[in-house]
């Protein structure tokens, strides 16, 4: 049957009916590290058929894992990536710049700033695994605010500030009576904004290990003897 459904929909859609749309899907598991696309046919943009989605491999994934910058550990969980059709505009979320837009850039940077990058993969694979929205929110904004950091205490202070920012703003949210995630999540953010004011605020001036990074990234045939 749904042989038949495809192949209706494939005359629909040659025949120039607007009504029909075709697309796709792409999402990937921020624990298991798994990358899969599926196309879709709707009916204006109501999902009538979808197909079943498919493994993939992702260069920016495998280069992660293949590196022991992340590991993947065990998670039922999708996020986004794309979900284009010929019905609508646009559809490609944050995760697609990163992980097909832009990935080989990525790689480049991640191999030329080893030290950042650790850092900046932590970040951001700990709060998209983290089941509590305000995490989720921050991994989004340190996700999407990569710069050119030129230490690593510049790209700790960028965190810093998304995380009480972003803390702080929920706590707004839930004193307005917005309804919290779980019980107890006020004090939570209470808690975690404490924690954060009681740690020294990062500093954006170099420190000597960076100045050693820098000295060894221009003179690349001494990095061996290191």
């Amino acid at each position: 049957m749904s042989g038949i459904l495809v192949i209706v929909l494939l005359l629909l859609t040659c025949s120039g009916i607007p009504l029909v749309g075709r697309g796709g899907l792409g999402s990937f598991n921020p624990y298991t590290l798994e990358y899969r696309t599926q196309s879709e046919y709707t009916f204006g943009d109501i999902p009538i058929y979808r197909s079943t989605p498919v493994r993939r491999d992702n260069d920016l994934l495998i280069y992660l894992v293949r590196n022991h910058i992340i590991e993947s550990v065990p998670g039922e969980r999708w996020e986004s990536v794309f979900h284009w059709n010929t019905a609508w505009k646009d559809g490609y979320g944050k995760w697609h710049d990163v992980l097909v837009r832009r990935r080989h850039e990525l790689i480049e940077w991640t191999e030329a700033n080893p030290d950042l990058a650790h850092i900046y993969w932590t970040e951001i694979f700990a709060r998209a695994r983290s089941d509590w929205q305000a995490d989720q929110e921050i991994g989004n904004e340190i996700l999407t605010s990569r710069r050119l950091w030129k230490s690593v205490a510049e790209l700790r202070e960028t965190i810093h500030d998304i995380e009480s920012d972003t803390l702080v703003s929920r706590r707004i949210s839930l004193e307005l009576g917005h309804q919290p995630a779980f019980p107890g999540e006020l004090a939570k953010v209470n808690a975690e904004l404490k924690a954060l004011r009681a740690r020294p605020e990062p500093s954006s001036r170099f420190t000597l290990h960076d100045v050693f990074s820098a000295l060894v990234s221009l003179f690349p045939p001494w990095s061996r003897w290191w």
